[in-house]
């Protein structure tokens, strides 16, 4: 490129002979765009097709987009080239997806933080919660991995349903144990599982019970979806009625001797007005 008239020269005789290629190719006739149609001048943009290796993974995909992009980056400074394929549309969501599932999960960790803030009775409470909400989500992960299940938009999306749905395990014998009127850490476990505990393994047998017909599809989505579901809902009992009250027992909060008298009295108080609604009759025990 010594100079413009020489550069322009250049260019007139490439266009040229394109022009007389195309003329004995006019297969490709349609891949080249012109100013002047007519007399093939002013080349304003062209495509062509590139034949590559068969891909049978989403990771070879992935890596051949990157490696296509990176290519012809090399030539910013010459044109400006746009590489398309209709897979290409599925590599690039596995480009996000990981950081997309982990901001969604996240929201729903935020979104159970603030509820729980709101709802349950101290801070200590919603620490337990979110701690193991937490672990429950990556026991998922976990349990992806050693199934050899792919992160895939249908994963994803269960991901951040079961996330969600995960909470009302732990939340509910948090909450008990918070309503228990022992004076013991270990009292109040007992009260709370003896409370909570039938009731979240009813709803947990329930849930995968509902959706043992999946397990029989012959559908990917459907077999996937239980996979994960029941995965989730196993976890997430374990969780709260195991490592929950567990924690619970060693570092859970104590309440004073004044405290677990106001609790068993507000206890009392409320199995009376239970059994009045009820009908039935209440004798007193005071005085023999």
């Amino acid at each position: 490129r010594e100079s413009g008239g020489a550069v322009g020269e250049e260019k007139e005789r490439f266009e040229q002979s394109l022009a007389e290629w195309i003329g004995r190719h006019r297969y490709f006739k349609w891949d080249f765009a012109w100013e002047d149609p007519i007399n093939k001048r002013g080349l304003r943009s062209w495509r062509f097709q590139m034949v590559e290796r068969y891909c049978v993974t989403t990771d070879c995909y992935r890596a051949r987009m990157v490696g296509t992009r990176e290519f012809f980056d090399g030539f910013r400074d010459d044109f400006t080239a746009r590489y398309f394929n209709e897979i290409f549309l599925v590599a690039e969501l596995d480009l996000t997806i990981l950081r997309s599932t982990l901001l969604s999960m996240g929201g729903v960790i935020g979104a159970a933080t603030v509820m729980s803030s709101l709802l349950l009775k101290g801070l200590w409470a919603v620490v337990f919660v979110v701690v193991c909400v937490v672990a429950i989500d990556v026991s998922l992960f976990v349990v992806m991995v050693w199934w050899g299940l792919p992160l895939s938009i249908l994963s994803a999306i269960i991901l951040v349903l079961c996330a969600g749905f995960t909470v009302d395990y732990v939340v509910h014998v948090c909450h008990a144990f918070s309503a228990a009127s022992s004076e013991s850490r270990a009292g109040r476990v007992v009260e709370a599982l003896v409370a909570m505990g039938p009731a979240v393994f009813h709803g947990a047998l329930t849930v995968v019970v509902a959706g043992a017909p999946a397990l029989f599809s012959k559908s990917a989505v459907f077999f996937l979806f239980f996979q994960m579901i029941s995965a989730a809902i196993v976890i997430a009992l374990t969780h709260g009625i195991v490592v929950l009250p567990v924690l619970l027992s060693l570092v859970g909060p104590r309440h004073g001797e004044k405290g677990a008298g106001r609790r068993r009295t507000e206890a009392a108080r409320k199995l009376v007005e239970s059994l009045r609604e009820d009908g039935r009759q209440i004798v007193s025990t005071e005085g023999g």
